[in-house]
């Protein structure tokens, strides 16, 4: 076992609760919905950027993210019970996002734009009356063995019930972009899957054989800080500009945040508890999305270009109104995975950066929950179930890699709350709204 440099008790002696240490129920509740909305932003944002680039629909979105809540879930149930065992929220990472960017771009995928394949649909499609017979006859009739695979498992869902057709001639156009994207974009979600199932076995391997423990001893933070940087410097352009998209709501958010946190945390309305530096994300999530809706059901937005409106209005996003009133994600869901070597590869570089990154996260968290720095054993233990964890990403079809999410580590020191007990119920939070 690995030396303890620094005994427990001596880490952050100001933290409340430690990892064995639990609040309240009422606040333990309210502290576990915390983390899963701030789990929720990179639950959304991924698959925001991500889908719509692979053809899919808003209702594909909405079902993407169901998936990844629900994933993540799981992940962190198993990183709590049978991993490192620490407050850790695993979920979606952005370091997958350029792996998974350059499997968009892929120009076998690209191409999969065949008319003459649309073309032969839409006849079909004309002289069918309803959905069943619709589905019946493409069970029987080979329309191509590139067109006639997805559409079957995709069971007319999308078509169907996002919007009425009515088949006639002056609707075929808008009928063939429609088909043909949600061709594309199974294709490219199963090409991502195999990729993310490949390149998982890396991290399993790493993991369970020990050697990631070994390989642990020579991090240090000098060591990591670059790797991590250059990750986030990598995706700078698709993140903070975004707050300049709609600067009269992300700016007060990022302003109030910081106040709440830490000019406002020994004020104690409430004598037991200090409510804003135990919650300051529900306070101004709740107050920003209160103002936000007055500036929307108000008409600030109405001539604003069509850019402004979708960053800030709130009823641009069209999620919960496409996504389904029940769905249960379950492996497979968007069909077998292709595999191909250029793809996993490319995943095979995201999954090393997010060793790293959760190597460094394991050990703030442990920090900040007032637990003993993790010894080889436990980080070879954890990144091998992180690596099972990817592997239910592509089984699933999350479109994103998992890793330690660093923000909710943070939350911890935010908090002063290291809590496992907090981790695990926000774990139910992100399966219960995957499904409802």
């Amino acid at each position: 076992m690995a030396e303890i440099t620094h005994p427990p008790m001596d880490q952050l002696q100001d933290l409340e609760y430690c990892i064995d240490s639990n609040p309240s129920w009422a606040e333990t509740i309210l502290l576990a919905f915390q983390n899963y909305i701030l789990m929720l932003g990179t639950s959304v944002m991924i698959p925001t950027l991500l889908v719509p680039a692979m053809g899919g629909t808003d209702r594909d979105k909405a079902l993407v993210i169901q998936t990844l809540l629900f994933v993540a879930g799981i992940n962190t149930v198993l990183q709590a019970l049978f991993g490192t065992r620490l407050p850790a929220v695993i979920g979606g990472s952005y370091a997958y996002v350029i792996p998974v960017a350059y499997i968009i771009n892929d120009p076998s995928l690209q191409r999969i734009s065949d008319r003459h394949d649309v073309s032969c649909l839409l006849h079909l499609l004309i002289n069918i009356g309803s959905k069943k017979s619709a589905m019946e006859t493409l069970h029987v009739v080979p329309i191509s063995a590139s067109f006639y695979i997805p559409l079957r498992v995709l069971s007319f869902d999308s078509l169907f019930k996002n919007r009425t057709f009515s088949f006639a001639r002056g609707n075929l156009k808008e009928v063939s972009s429609h088909v043909i994207g949600l061709q594309r974009f199974i294709q490219t979600m199963r090409a991502i899957q195999g990729a993310l199932v490949i390149a998982s076995s890396i991290q399993i391997i790493l993991g369970y054989s020990q050697v990631w423990g070994l390989f642990s001893r020579f991090f240090s933070p000098l060591g990591m800080s670059p790797v991590v940087a250059l990750v986030g410097l990598g995706l700078f352009q698709r993140g903070f500009p975004l707050l300049g998209n709609c600067v009269e709501i992300g700016l007060p958010m990022l302003l109030l945040v910081i106040g709440v946190s830490q000019y406002l945390k020994h004020v104690r309305p409430l004598r037991d508890i200090p409510i804003f530096e135990r919650f300051p994300i529900l306070i101004c999530g709740t107050i920003i999305w209160i103002y936000s809706l007055i500036l929307t059901a108000g008409g600030a937005y109405h001539n604003k270009p069509i850019a402004t409106q979708i960053s800030c209005r709130t009823d641009r996003a069209n999620l919960i109104s496409t996504a389904p009133w029940f769905k249960f994600p379950y492996p497979l869901q968007w069909g077998p995975p292709t595999f191909s070597a250029g793809h996993s590869f490319a995943m095979m570089s995201a999954v090393l950066v997010s060793m790293v990154e959760s190597t460094g996260a394991y050990k703030a968290a442990s920090r900040l929950a007032i637990a003993t720095p993790p010894p080889a054993y436990v980080l070879s233990r954890g990144i091998g179930w992180q690596g099972i964890g990817i592997m239910l990403d592509g089984l699933f079809g999350t479109v994103t890699g998992s890793t330690v999410s660093v923000e909710n580590v943070g939350l911890l020191g935010l908090t002063r709350v290291g809590s496992r007990r907090v981790v695990q119920i926000s774990a139910g939070f992100m399966m219960f709204f995957s499904i409802f």
